[in-house]
């Protein structure tokens, strides 16, 4: 995902740029969006021109192999995290303690097809229709093993962690301890729709940034791009 490509919040593409150009890029984004928004894609976006390896002074270049890989959602500096919760897509083992990488593919396929995904498309997508999903300790401990690790290809790891308002009481004391002390070179981008819901030290760990809703218009323009 370009910049180039996000429809809506325009400002936000040069904010964000300026600050990756300037070095004043925190550890840890929390960006709040109406349902469907599309933090998401500027969450990619961002991932992608950290790591480009060609980097404009506006864009990605979308063409080096890193970008070719982050446009393709399958950099292994990569990760995501979002509300899960037993599905029949699930083994018997699995159900019993279900965490985002049992479902990747799926989720992949969703956010490719259209990064402007809503939580009920993303339950949709992954079985659990008629249930809420949830963020638990064992997602949070894998966010550890992953991030414990060095980066594989780029100079940055980055994290998305999508609705991390759904993470229980464990979980979100987890990620805390994450955002306290950052493993080097990570980068923590958070999707919410209920940021308050989120522990008060967690949101003062990250820097704050609101999605101005899409208008009609924009709403019109994502459907006939997607």
């Amino acid at each position: 995902m370009r910049f180039s490509e996000i429809i809506g919040n325009d400002l936000l593409k040069e904010q964000l740029v300026r600050m990756v150009r300037a070095g004043r890029l925190g550890h840890a984004i929390l960006f709040n969006e109406e349902n469907g928004g599309g933090a998401f894609a500027f969450a990619m976006a961002l991932a992608q021109y950290l790591n480009c390896q060609d980097q404009g002074e506006a864009d990605s270049c979308g063409v080096c192999p890193s970008c070719h890989k982050y446009q393709k959602l399958i950099h292994p500096d990569l990760h995501f995290v979002f509300p899960v919760s037993a599905s029949s897509l699930l083994s018997e083992s699995e159900k019993k303690g279900p965490i985002s990488d049992y479902f990747l593919t799926r989720f992949r396929e969703l956010a490719l097809a259209d990064p402007y995904f809503t939580e009920q498309m993303l339950y949709d997508a992954i079985g659990v229709e008629n249930k809420s999903g949830l963020i638990s300790v064992n997602e949070a401990k894998r966010i550890f093993e992953k991030l414990s690790l060095r980066a594989a290809e780029g100079s940055w790891k980055t994290m998305i962690i999508y609705l991390p308002e759904k993470m229980n009481l464990d979980a979100a004391n987890k990620l805390l301890k994450l955002l306290e002390e950052p493993p080097t070179g990570t980068l923590f981008l958070l999707i919410s729709h209920n940021p308050e819901r989120l522990l008060q030290t967690i949101r003062s760990r990250c820097q704050a940034i609101s999605l101005q809703p899409l208008t009609r218009e924009q709403r019109r323009r994502v459907g006939s791009a997607g």
